[in-house]
């Protein structure tokens, strides 16, 4: 399978960019000339290897039973949990602060009372945005776990902003997949300059209703991405069948 991104650069092929009659793709954002047959690849060994022999990295713990596997992806921000719970509460006591000066001015002023409405209103707005943030921090610094019953249901992470994680029942599910996309670190234009692309992989489950669910998403290794997604399919027995749009 062609690779979707410049082995140069790491930034997308565009489709414009293959000549399948000269043999070579030309990257439309580095420019450079590669031929056709560097850019295939064999399926990745991890995929040919069994369950137990794949190594596991020390950022990733995985716990099994015979009715249960948990899969934890830990965090690399560690903020703890006091430090974690200082940001949340500077996130609040800070806009209340700037809130509570804003007011003792506007009352102190010869303004009439009814502009102070104003400043508490916005106060409100910021309070409420960073407490947002904070929340998205102290999530982000949490490690990432998912849960699977072998006769109950398959738990995704939960989500960034807060909430339930989305369970699918185990009897349910067809097949687990993995596939990538990118970030770019600097805007897309087409120079000559290098035009750094960060890949990022996911892990999928489709449903007999070929229904598709994030499981776990922003992998930074796509060796990480395949093991987890092998551990759940030797746990529920399903046997690997390629899917539309996953990474080899």
């Amino acid at each position: 399978m062609i690779p979707l991104n410049c082995p140069k650069c790491n930034a997308p092929f565009q489709e414009d960019d293959y000549n399948q009659d000269l043999g070579v793709a030309k990257c439309s954002f580095c420019e450079a000339w590669i031929k056709l047959d560097e850019l295939q690849q064999e399926a990745d060994p991890l995929r040919q290897m069994p369950v137990d022999t794949i190594p596991v990295p020390d950022h990733i713990t995985i716990h099994q039973n015979s009715h249960e596997l948990k899969i934890v992806v830990k965090s690399p921000i560690q903020l703890g949990k006091s430090l974690g719970s200082v940001i949340r509460l500077s996130f609040t006591i800070g806009p209340i602060i700037f809130l509570s000066i804003m007011v003792f001015f506007i009352l102190s002023s010869p303004l009439p009372n009814v502009a102070v409405i104003f400043p508490v209103i916005i106060g409100l707005m910021i309070i409420f945005s960073t407490r947002k943030v904070g929340s998205v921090m102290q999530s982000v610094s949490e490690d990432r776990v998912i849960t699977v019953e072998k006769h109950g249901s398959l738990y995704c992470q939960k989500p960034i902003l807060g909430g339930e994680a989305k369970s699918i029942p185990s009897r349910d599910i067809k097949q687990l997949y993995c596939t990538q996309t990118f970030q770019s670190s600097s805007p897309a234009l087409k120079t000559n300059q290098r035009h750094l692309m960060n890949t990022i992989f996911d892990v999928n489950v489709l449903d007999f209703d070929n229904n598709s669910s994030v499981v776990l998403a922003g992998i930074s290794s796509k060796s990480d991405a395949i093991l987890i997604e092998r551990q759940i399919e030797e746990f529920l027995g399903i046997a690997h069948e390629p899917v539309p749009g996953e990474i080899d």
